[in-house]
């Protein structure tokens, strides 16, 4: 292999904030950086190992000889100003021109490397510009004809763009060349052997540290004597093997990283390539492709060889490299198989002993201790620096210099209360790393994610979640936690074991108060019981209340493990497979981990399990760590459900039913064992009276199967009908496994057949009801109403006077109208009186201020001459915040989530109205409402009729039904009359007498889904049966709730804690409003019916 010095033509260019390298003269790849210096080394890297990967034979010569193309070129920008076609081209183009013997050439980087011989008759610089432009009119032509939206500015350059020319040290290896191979070659396929070139393996398996000089190696503050001492121990040309010891986050790695800069920085050597390396070694690379016995022997030899003789071998300097290993306990086992106990170790340490190559370590306090274990003679080969925290003073230090750092590096701005949350929560979260690593991590985390932004400390919370994945009221110490709320949400979900409610709901509030203890998992808790009755389901409850993702449940059979090598599989096995209990927990740093029938795992996994327990963490056979204090431990078990159902039976006292769990417990148990758990859970039999509630909570788990999302499925059990389910499905020996099995049984066959024939995706209602013989279902389909267009004109502009005389007059012919003789309106009735006179005050209402507003706009504009067009206040206007959305239904149809995703429309949308023109678009509502609410009662008389606003699903929809009922009744305000009701939890109906009232109420009948906490969709029915009692439309709509398909008018959205008002979305009219309608708000929404009188 030949170390050749190499320089390549660069043309650098700088475009929003970021430099671009690129070759100059000839087609390759592109690097671009906000930073120069990160692009130039990036640039050189890609460069190496564009020659790295290759070896010069005939396949790669072309290339790469065109890559090492350097003629004494001469770059500039020239100006160039020409027709070409029906375009004008303006621009400064980039050009090299360079001489090969009597030709001269041109390069046009920018033009796809377009590169032009320059005729012998062009001379001067005129001729050369007539030319060049000739031939980019031609490029031009061509490209537009391939591609007619071809943008000539992409040629362009800018006044910045410069070229250099850039040089980096690379090794080349020479294979044979067909004409050069020899016999022996050709049959070396044969041979076992295979050759390794020093240089280009550890190319391959390590990374050199060096080539980050200056900007992107760590630095170390505050350990001026350690660096000093380490600087001295690796490059002061007498090899010394060193090991620093400290813990995770302590500085270890930054320590190493400064002490390398600071090398680099006193030694008076300019050449890099003539100091000392320190490569970045990954043991498990070292054996990655090597298959045949002795393989990777030969080649760690072929790397250790290289890095003690490359200065020697280049520059005839007798010094070795430096090799840096930051796992060290992989070099005990790395290597080792069936045929051999030889390791990296092995071969590494004659090295050692003869201090023939540098060697720095990186290890844990733990780690250093199972290497003493493994081999004390390697060990006591090493001089040890143990790393200790920092003061807290020191510490406040770092974390200032690094937030300024990285705010410059990242363009960002973190807030101090930002740093004082992250100081604050970090505690908790730390496990067995130490500071400063431990913040520092998630501060540079927070720095990249909000690059050009303000990071406050709500982006602190966003880190850790983004980390563990707890919910935000868990982690937010300004986020209050109900523990009624917390205590609910288990009492809802898991039936029949109040202890188990109990123990969850003090897992929760604990966590939330951060009172866990340290260095130990945040609780640890054996679950016993017979099968059935909810074990496994506590743990999925408690990951649902703790985490935002249910990957954060990690469940492990231990009836999987109950053979002597049950360990090597959980935490690995030392040849390269991880162990699958600390691999999962280490990609899921926070979770419930679930060890199912923890009673039938093999001692020695009980052992591992004492000290997880103890600890907090568990080494795996590879020497990594695995941190265990971010996870609740649940054991499960069945130890004394045989002995408890024989002495007892199912019906026995709950107190006895315990002693006799835990005499089994402390049995089999052995007592370390026993004292490491924190609470141990017995689980009741399940009764009769339990199964009812768990049939409905394993109906809303079956309508999350695909098949029910796809078509956002509600669902409603009649109770009749879950009470013969529930009785059917009862089995005290197999508890809600055997509801379960019942249940898919049944609604499957029920519904299968019906949801395959559907010919679409409409969110649709599945009604269970109890048959003459078996349960029966019936499935109603609901259609979203789409948009009507001008359903709600947008106002432009403010009215102007002739808009507010014409208003006028119009309100005024209604007055008169209303005012005539009663004989001449609706003869006969004498309570039409009533009604006149308050339709009179209604209209009065706005005609009066409108009025007043008229006459002193027409005294300014005879006065002052001016067109009097200020715009009209109205009393009351619609809340500030409607926004116009665009519903996708199909999108719509396909969510889990719809409350997230409508707020997310909600983000995205436009005002409807420019907040000036609100007076404006209220003033038209008002108008027509008064005009159609006049008009309906000079031409029709009164309405009378019942209307009815009924929940579809049984024992749901309360809230809505209320939400509606008082909506309605602050939207007629005085113009309507309610004449009688008939009110229960889910059904009202009113008896109303009104003008008007058949057509406003038609257009509203439908169905107004609301989307409750926990994404319940409840369907709630409006309808208006003129000339009905309300007895009588009560019992209509009964009759017609199963009758065909229903139109969804409007979305909303109900209260919960972190949303304190209803959301509103009107399907016809395309608004959204995030907040509970006023009345402005709602004559707004209903105005569309008012239209046409």
């Amino acid at each position: 292999m030949t170390l050749l010095r190499l320089e390549f033509p660069t043309l650098v260019e700088s475009r929003n904030g970021e430099f671009t390298l690129t070759p100059l003269l000839t087609e390759g790849f592109i690097v671009s950086r906000r930073r120069y210096g990160d692009a130039l080394r990036s640039y050189q890297s890609s460069l190496k190992k564009t020659f790295d990967d290759r070896r010069l034979d005939r396949d790669s010569v072309e290339h790469l000889l065109w890559l090492c193309f350097q003629p004494d070129y001469r770059f500039e920008l020239i100006h160039l100003r020409f027709k070409s076609g029906m375009h004008l081209v303006d621009g400064l183009f980039a050009v090299a021109q360079y001489q090969v013997r009597e030709h001269r050439y041109l390069c046009l980087p920018k033009l796809n490397y377009q590169t032009l011989l320059i005729p012998d008759d062009v001379e001067t610089r005129p001729q050369l510009i007539e030319f060049l432009a000739g031939r980019i009119g031609v490029y031009i032509r061509s490209q537009r004809k391939a591609d007619e939206s071809f943008d000539i500015k992409r040629l362009y350059s800018q006044a910045g763009d410069s070229a250099t020319t850039i040089g980096v040290s690379v090794n080349v290896e020479q294979s044979d060349f067909p004409f050069e191979q020899s016999a022996a070659s050709l049959f070396s396929f044969f041979s076992a052997s295979r050759e390794f070139s020093g240089a280009y393996e550890l190319k391959k398996t390590a990374e050199d540290l060096a080539q980050f000089y200056p900007d992107d190696l760590e630095g170390s503050l505050h350990r001026e004597s350690e660096t000093v001492w380490l600087e001295r121990a690796l490059f002061s040309g007498k090899p010394q093997p060193v090991v620093i010891v400290g813990a995770p986050g302590v500085g270890k790695s930054n320590l190493i990283q400064h002490t390398l800069a600071q090398y680099m920085a006193n030694s008076d050597v300019k050449a890099p390539e003539r100091l000392q390396k320190l490569w970045l070694l990954d043991p498990l690379r070292v054996i990655a492709g090597m298959s045949v016995v002795g393989e990777w022997e030969r080649r760690f030899e072929a790397i250790l060889s290289w890095v003690k003789k490359r200065l020697q071998e280049t520059y005839g300097i007798r010094t070795p490299d430096v090799l840096y290993i930051d796992n060290p306990v992989a070099l005990f086992r790395i290597g080792k198989s069936s045929q051999t106990s030889l390791t990296l170790s092995h071969v590494l340490k004659p090295y050692l002993e003869r201090r023939e190559i540098g060697l720095v370590l990186e290890a844990t306090p733990y780690e250093w201790r199972r290497i003493q274990q493994l081999d004390r003679g390697f060990a006591d080969l090493f001089q040890v620096l143990r790393l200790e925290p920092l003061p807290a003073e020191k510490l406040s230090q770092i974390y200032v210099r690094r937030r300024a750092q990285w705010e410059r590096e990242y363009n960002c701005e973190i807030a101090s209360q930002a740093l004082l949350t992250l100081l604050g929560l970090e505690p908790g979260f730390r496990g067995d790393s130490a500071l400063p690593g431990s913040v520092l991590s998630v501060l540079r985390d927070i720095a990249v994610k909000h690059q050009g932004r303000r990071a406050d400390e709500q982006a602190v919370y966003e880190a850790f979640q983004t980390n563990f994945h707890f919910r935000k009221t868990l982690i937010d110490k300004n986020a209050t936690l109900q523990e009624n709320e917390v205590r609910r949400f288990f009492e809802q979900r898991l039936v029949g074991q109040p202890q188990a409610q109990d123990v969850l709901t003090d897992t929760v509030m604990t966590i939330k108060a951060q009172l866990t203890p340290l260095g130990k998992p945040l609780n640890t808790l054996l679950f016993i019981g017979p099968t059935g009755v909810g074990k496994t389901e506590a743990a999925k409850l408690l990951t649902q209340r703790l985490f935002n993702n249910s990957d954060c449940l990690v469940r492990i059979d231990l009836n999987e493990f109950v053979d002597a090598g049950a360990v090597h599989r959980l935490i690995g096995d030392g040849m390269g497979q991880g162990g699958l209990l600390t691999e999962r927990v280490r990609y899921q740093k926070a979770c419930v981990l679930l060890l199912d029938e923890i009673e039938k795992a093999h001692p020695k996994v009980h052992d591992l399990l004492l000290q997880l327990l103890d600890d907090g963490r568990l080494t795996d056979a590879m020497g990594k760590t695995t941190d265990f204090t971010q996870t609740v431990v649940i054991m499960t078990s069945n130890i004394g459900a045989k002995e408890a159902a024989s002495r007892f039976g199912f019906s026995h006292h709950s107190d006895d039913n315990a002693a006799t769990y835990r005499k089994s417990v402390e049995q089999f148990f052995r007592p370390e064992m026993i004292n490491r758990i924190n609470d141990i859970v017995v689980f009741n039999p399940l009764q009769h009276s339990d199964m009812q509630r768990l049939a409905q909570l394993h109906m809303q788990r079956l309508l999350e199967r695909d098949g029910f999302i796809r078509r956002s499925t509600i669902l409603n059990i009649d109770p009749a009908c879950l009470n013969r389910l529930a009785d059917a499905s009862f089995d005290p020996l197999l508890g809600a496994r055997a509801l379960k099995r019942n249940l898919e049984r049944v609604i499957t066959h029920l519904t299968a057949q019906r949801l395959a024939e559907l010919d679409s995706l409409d969110p649709i209602m599945l009604t269970l009801f109890d048959g003459p013989h078996s349960v029966d279902s019936r499935i109603t389909r609901f259609r979203h109403q789409s948009v009507i267009a001008g359903a709600l004109p947008r106002p432009e502009q403010d009215y102007t006077l002739p808009d507010y005389q014409r208003m006028v007059a119009a309100l005024q012919a209604l007055d008169e109208r209303l005012h005539q003789p009663q004989s001449l309106l609706h003869p006969g009735r004498d309570y039409e009186d009533y009604w006149r006179w308050h339709l009179s005050d209604a209209l009065r209402e706005l005609l009066e201020p409108l009025q007043t507003y008229t006459w002193e706009s027409e005294e300014r504009s005879r006065t002052q001459r001016l067109q009097a067009n200020m715009p009209f206040r109205t009393s009351a206007r619609p809340r500030d915040g409607w926004r116009s959305i665009r519903l996708d239904f199909s999108a719509l149809a396909a969510q889990n989530d719809l409350r997230d995703y409508l707020n997310g429309l909600y983000q995205k949308a436009e005002d409807f109205v420019d907040y000036n023109m609100g007076d404006c678009l209220q003033l038209g509502v008002d108008f027509s409402f008064v005009l159609f609410i006049a008009h309906s009662y000079l031409n029709r008389g009164l309405d009378q009729g019942c209307l009815v606003i009924r929940s579809l699903v049984t024992e749901k929809g309360q809230m809505g039904v209320r939400f509606l009922t008082n909506a309605y009744e602050q939207a007629l305000g005085r113009l309507g009359e309610v004449q009688d009701s008939r009110i229960s939890d889910d059904c009202v109906a009113l008896a109303l007498r009104g003008p008007g009232l058949q057509r406003y109420f038609s257009y509203e009948q439908g169905v107004h889904l609301f989307i409750e906490e926990s994404n319940l969709q409840v369907p709630v029915t409006v309808a208006f049966y003129p000339g009905l009692s309300a007895e009588e439309g009560r019992l209509r709509r009964l009759e017609q709730d199963h009758q065909g398909d229903l139109d969804i008018l409007r979305l909303y959205t109900t209260p919960t804690a972190t949303q304190r008002e209803f959301g509103v979305t009107d399907l016809r009219t395309g608004l959204m409003l995030n907040g509970s309608p006023m009345l402005a708000d709602w004559r707004l929404l209903i105005s569309p019916a008012c239209k046409g009188d």
